[in-house]
């Protein structure tokens, strides 16, 4: 084989990695061993796209310095974490981090971008095979209403996919890139999150639509503010109609309580054993597995019990052990100083998105800004995805943190050459 040859093989085979990692990361349900099987090659894929690209790696995991520190305070944590399993959710932390740092590494923003089309494109495809091919495992009965869940576990995390993968593909076919692939990803993604019956993922959804006046911002320059003016006027008007009628929304269209199906119960009982340990928490996936956990199980719906303050089986906590809020799970698993340093964090990344956004008006930032407010909104409402293994939410995060810290960096030294060169032309 020539030079170009084995190029293009080292390229299709570095892809399907990505790829691969990607689909695993996704939790897809399959049928043992796959998962354990999936889960060891995962190291190995993830060990051999590193080596290639040791040197700028390296350099890459040390531009965002506050998330290394956060992740390094997370992995610290476990010397007072009680779960059992601590370590191995630490390991798959790691790698999950270290996929995001070789994504930034090897990858642009728009490149990440288009990656992220053909998973999302992937896993619909394979979820309306299920849904509609294979009834038993791709869909369910939840609160006696029949749901698609597709090649998932639950129907909220196909919608809480669904809901991120729409809006990708909406700007995508805005900007008529692979065009067709992106309206057929639309529809798809729309079509699972409708069957799929998620409340939160429609609620996310529309969330992200409500952002997409500010694609004008995008598209004009700083002296055309009467768009700018509208934009922000229809914004403006969506959360206030939202906020007016959030008991209509919730409780009429959504058949939701005004607790959000239990959910403030769990938020007061969290806090207040989160308070205990309020500087460094009950370790990384340790609340859970703490006395401080039965507690909260036991008293609400999360818990099995036959009376209150008895658990029938303790093997429950594994399954419904979330607090139904990320911030507050980040809250008891590492205290006030993870939950700071992440905060912190997020300040920095979206200031830099935003400063790239209206310095370059390119679209990839503006696709940042709606996965940041997605983000947000999923852990508000739902489930935690920062400091996950194997979590898609925490993959991008990563990535978009560092390669944001990439191209900004970049960003002012082209301004500072082309400044240079302009007082050298003056002088001259």
């Amino acid at each position: 084989m020539n030079n170009k040859t084995v190029r293009q093989l080292s390229h299709y085979l570095e892809l399907g990695g990505v790829i691969l990692l990607f689909i695993f990361s996704l939790g897809i349900v399959l049928p043992s061993p796959l998962p354990t099987i999936l889960n060891i090659a995962s190291y190995g894929i993830l060990f051999l796209l590193i080596v290639a690209r040791f040197k700028h790696f390296a350099y890459v995991v040390t531009r965002d310095k506050l998330l290394l520190l956060l992740v390094a305070f997370t992995v610290i944590s476990v010397l007072w974490s009680v779960d059992e399993f601590v370590l191995d959710s630490a390991r798959g932390m790691i790698r999950t981090t270290m996929f995001g740092a070789y994504l930034a590494t090897r990858y642009s923003s728009r490149e990440q971008m288009r990656l992220l089309c053909w998973v999302f494109s992937i896993a619909i495809a394979l979820s309306l095979v299920a849904g509609a091919l294979l009834p038993s495992y791709g869909a369910h009965v939840v609160n006696g209403v029949l749901s698609w869940r597709g090649v998932f576990a639950h129907k909220q995390e196909l919608g809480r996919l669904m809901s991120l993968a729409a809006p990708l593909f909406l700007i995508n076919a805005l900007e008529k890139r692979d065009r067709w692939l992106s309206l057929a990803g639309l529809v798809g993604a729309f079509i699972l999150l409708r069957l799929s019956h998620s409340a939160t993922g429609l609620l996310t959804f529309i969330f992200a639509l409500s952002l997409l006046p500010f694609y004008i911002i995008v598209k004009q320059n700083k002296y055309r503010l009467l768009p700018l003016a509208v934009g922000l006027l229809i914004s403006f008007i969506a959360v206030i109609v939202v906020t007016l009628n959030i008991q209509t929304i919730v409780v009429d269209y959504l058949g939701k309580d005004m607790e959000f199906n239990g959910r403030t119960p769990i938020w007061n009982l969290v806090v207040k054993k989160g308070l205990e340990k309020p500087f460094f928490g009950y370790g990384y996936h340790g609340f859970w597995s703490s006395d401080a956990g039965d507690y909260v199980l036991a008293r609400t719906w999360l818990g099995d019990y036959d009376e209150p303050g008895k658990i029938v089986d303790s093997g429950k906590k594994k399954a419904g052990g979330i607090a139904h809020n990320g911030f507050l799970d980040l809250f008891v698993q590492l205290g006030f100083v993870g939950l700071i340093l992440f905060t912190l964090n997020l300040i920095m990344l979206s200031a830099r998105v935003f400063l790239l956004l209206f310095t370059t008006r390119s679209i990839e930032y503006f696709w940042i800004i709606i996965f940041i407010g997605i983000n947000l909104v999923t852990n508000i409402s739902d489930s935690l995805t920062i400091l996950e293994s194997n979590n898609i939410f925490w993959i991008v995060y990563v990535a978009v943190a560092m390669t944001t810290a990439l191209e900004l960096s970049r960003l002012r030294r082209k301004q500072k050459q082309i400044k240079y060169s302009e007082n050298l032309t003056v002088t001259a």
